[in-house]
């Protein structure tokens, strides 16, 4: 995690991504249940350990692994939700890119369809690498309950590299593209 505040945004570099929620979509279980009915976009980071105690002194709810008999898993490193908004409307301020290779794409917060293939895309770094954003902190207070969550400002997405060797790339010309 950044030291560095910018009006107080928080900045988390090579983190991963994953429970991607960018659609806000409702979630019908089996049971019947229905989640998400308020239509909240947000995924969750994974982070250093050192940047996880950081966010909790700051009252951020952070999920560490757990083993199944309920001890901390340190193999696997712990993650925090990031909220894109909280409502199926996102703010103008939030700047979303995705990063394949060398091309560099925003993401038009209008645009559903593309927001959903976000919920499928495998971004790079599950482990911790390769995507880059900048959060909000803001603090809440309900029935006694305080806490912060973080918004999105900025995300930089970067998608997964395949290994696939083109075998036509020679032949078509298209090498190292």
């Amino acid at each position: 995690m950044s030291n560095e505040k910018q009006n107080n945004l928080i900045e988390l570099r090579n983190i991963g991504v994953t429970y991607k929620h960018f659609s806000g979509d409702e979630v019908r279980l089996q049971d019947g249940r229905t989640l998400n009915r308020n239509h909240d976009r947000y995924f969750s980071a994974v982070i250093e350990e050192g940047t996880a105690h950081e966010l909790e002194q700051m009252g951020c709810n952070v999920r560490w692994p757990l083993n199944q008999d309920g001890t901390v898993d340190t193999g696997r490193k712990p993650t925090v939700q990031i909220k894109v908004s909280s409502g199926p409307d996102i703010f103008s301020t939030v700047r979303m890119f995705l990063v394949d290779g060398d091309a560099v794409t925003r993401v038009n917060n209008n645009d559903d369809l593309m927001l959903r293939k976000m919920d499928d895309l495998v971004f790079s770094g599950i482990n911790g690498q390769g995507c880059t954003i900048a959060v909000m902190p803001r603090e809440w207070e309900v029935n006694g309950n305080k806490g912060t969550t973080l918004y999105l400002r900025v995300g930089y997405f970067r998608l997964a590299e395949d290994n696939f060797e083109d075998p036509f790339a020679e032949e078509f010309g298209t090498a190292g593209m």
